[in-house]
Order: C-alpha cells, then sequence, then structure tokens
C-alpha cells in the first residue's frame, strides 16, 4: 500500500470562517464618513479605496496585517490632496484604527464547518489548513474557533504568499497522495489555481462574501459549493484507500 495520504487542505478565511462582511463593512464607514466629510461622491472614495488597497498588495509586504488600515490612512491622505489641502492627521489615524478593528472581529464559522470536518477527521483523512495572511493574526482565528482540535500545530500553514511552489512543499512535507486529495478554498487566484497547477482537485467555496478586484482570475475548478457543509456531494468522507473508522462500520453524515 501506498505511503501518501489521501488529503483535503481547507482554506481558513471565507472558506471556515466568515471574514469579508467584516472588510465590507469597514469600507462602508469609510465610504460613508469620508463622504460627509469631503462631499465627494460615495461611488468615487469606494473606487479610489479599492485602487489603493489592490496596488498595495503589489508591495513588499502586501498581505501584512498593516496593508488594510493603511489603505483606509491613504485614502484620506489623497481626498485631501484631491481638494487641494494638506492631509488630515486626525483624520487618518481614526480611519487607520477603524480598518485595524478587523482584526478583532470573532471571524465565526459558517453553519456545518465544525460537523463536516469532524466527518471527514472520522473518515481517515489527512485534514490541513492553508491561510493566507500575518501570523498572529490567522493563529488568533484558529485558537478561537477551537480548530486546533481539526488541526494541530503541525497540520497548520500560514504563509502570506501562495503559490504552486509553496504547496509542492506541504505536499512533500505532509507525504501527500495528489491523486486522492483536495483543495477546498474560496479564492480563484490563491487556492483553486494553485491546487490544479500540481495536480490536485480543487472545490471552489462560493461563499459570495467579500470578493475584491484581487480575485479577478480565472480558473475553473473541479467543483463548485456555497458552503463547506455541502462537501460531502462532492468527496466522500472516507478517505481512499483508509479503514472506515470503528463507529458502527459507518462513516459519519456530513451535515
Amino acid at each position: 500500500m501506498s505511503h501518501l495520504l489521501p488529503t483535503l487542505i481547507f482554506d481558513l478565511d471565507n472558506t471556515l470562517v466568515e471574514c469579508g462582511q467584516y472588510y465590507l463593512s469597514a469600507q462602508a464607514e469609510l465610504v460613508r464618513r469620508q463622504s460627509v466629510r469631503t462631499n465627494i461622491k460615495p461611488e468615487i472614495i469606494k473606487e479610489l479605496f479599492t485602487t489603493i488597497d489592490l496596488q498595495s498588495t503589489k508591495l513588499e509586504r502586501g498581505f501584512s496585517r498593516d496593508r488594510f488600515p493603511r489603505s483606509f490612512s491613504a485614502t484620506v491622505a489623497v481626498l485631501d490632496a484631491m481638494r487641494g489641502g494638506k492631509p488630515d492627521i486626525d483624520e487618518m489615524r481614526a480611519m487607520w484604527l477603524i480598518g485595524d478593528d478587523v482584526f478583532s472581529a470573532p471571524y465565526t464559522p459558517y453553519e456545518g464547518v465544525e460537523s463536516t470536518l469532524q466527518a471527514y477527521k472520522d473518515g481517515g483523512w489527512q485534514l490541513l489548513l492553508c491561510s493566507k495572511g500575518q501570523y498572529e493574526v490567522q493563529k488568533r482565528k484558529i485558537a478561537i474557533n477551537g480548530f486546533e482540535r481539526f488541526f494541530d500545530p503541525t497540520e497548520q500553514y500560514i504563509t502570506l504568499i501562495k503559490s504552486p511552489e509553496y504547496l509542492q512543499q506541504i505536499i512533500a512535507a505532509k507525504q501527500i497522495d495528489v491523486g486522492n486529495s483536495w483543495y477546498i478554498g474560496d479564492s480563484m487566484r490563491d487556492d483553486i489555481g494553485p491546487a490544479l497547477a500540481v495536480g490536485m482537485k480543487a472545490v471552489e467555496v462560493a461563499s459570495g462574501t467579500g470578493k475584491w478586484a484581487y480575485e479577478n482570475i480565472e480558473h475553473p475548478p473541479t467543483a463548485t459549493i456555497t458552503s463547506v457543509s455541502e462537501l460531502g456531494t462532492i468527496i466522500p468522507t472516507i478517505a481512499p484507500g483508509r479503514p472506515e473508522p470503528a463507529v458502527a462500520g459507518e462513516s459519519r453524515p456530513v451535515t
């Protein structure tokens, strides 16, 4: 029997836990407040912020914690410059704090996530977590939701860059059977694309929450679902080549 392991790799943000709504809420508050302050149309401010935030991803540490709040401050500075004035430092600081508040949000799991993870764990799959973001921020999300019971520290991969090369390192380190493994995530660029590039199957979780211009890239996934709770319609809970769990001879249902 092959020593390679059938594996499910899960993204975290907008796949297992709600994330996008907090970013959208903060952005909406930025737009509302700056439109009142400057009398500039909300759609102009929204487009300006989106451009600044997207271009900032191309800078060094573009996916560090401070990029998002920094984009809030930068939007204020540019709006003031557009109006022919000096940057309002106090307003820049206030907007920074609103942007930074997203990292204190509860990030609660989507309905059915925990029972789904437990079903696949009981079914003999190797479960891994691959999350993009600053280490301390992502570890907090894992801890507050108790996800260590599904992914121990050696099964958690936190990175500022997701790529086929990074995924290949995980495959080698965890002895993954690529032909019998799946990557589950919401991002075409960061999840689906790299998985397909290394020969894995990929499931897009199309929650529809918080998609942004960074995601404007197409990679046709193997399958698409709207919630991880639907994963059982695509992937059997019993891992191929692995013995059934000793639970009355049956796998646990995905609920």
